[in-house]
């Protein structure tokens, strides 16, 4: 996965493949790693397999984006970002965007370059298994990406899964 982010998403030198939860947003980071801690404490951690790429138009900054879609734990995820929207952060939800869960492998200005890698990457064995069992907040700045935060999820088998 990280050879194809490497070679296709300017922003893998930046930061490692993740989920984002949240769209990004202006706040103090110990209100934000605060808040997810609280509002994530009844979450355990879950399975996440990737098998499914898909090309993804950007309708709020344009271009196109290569985006692998979880076929488990996406449920998951979205209840996760449901939650961190509940309550404090509300207004801050982008609701002009309907909430995907995904890890980008790729971007272009172009939707057909986009469309293109999707079809070749879905070619091939795509079986992507990873445990999510952490929530890091990152802030991003002018100086960087750096970790503001790291909220650890209950351990799956102590909640009897």
């Amino acid at each position: 996965m990280e050879s194809v982010r490497s070679a296709n998403d300017p922003q893998a030198r930046l930061i490692n493949a993740h989920f984002t939860l949240m769209f990004p947003l202006t706040c103090d980071a110990d209100t934000l790693v605060a808040h997810v801690k609280q509002l994530v404490a009844s979450f355990t951690s879950f399975p996440v397999t990737l098998a499914r790429v898909i090309a993804q138009r950007d309708v709020v900054s344009g271009g196109s984006h290569v985006f692998l879609v979880p076929s488990e734990g996406s449920d998951q995820l979205r209840r996760i970002h449901d939650r961190l929207y509940a309550t404090t952060f509300r207004a801050h939800l982008r609701e002009d965007v309907s909430y995907l869960p995904h890890v980008t492998v790729g971007a272009s200005a172009t939707f057909e370059k986009c469309a293109s890698l999707a079809e070749e990457l879905n070619q091939g064995l795509i079986d992507v298994r990873a445990r999510i069992d952490a929530i890091d907040v990152i802030s991003v700045g002018v100086d960087g990406i750096a970790s503001a935060g790291h909220v650890p999820l209950a351990a799956a088998a102590a909640a009897g899964a």
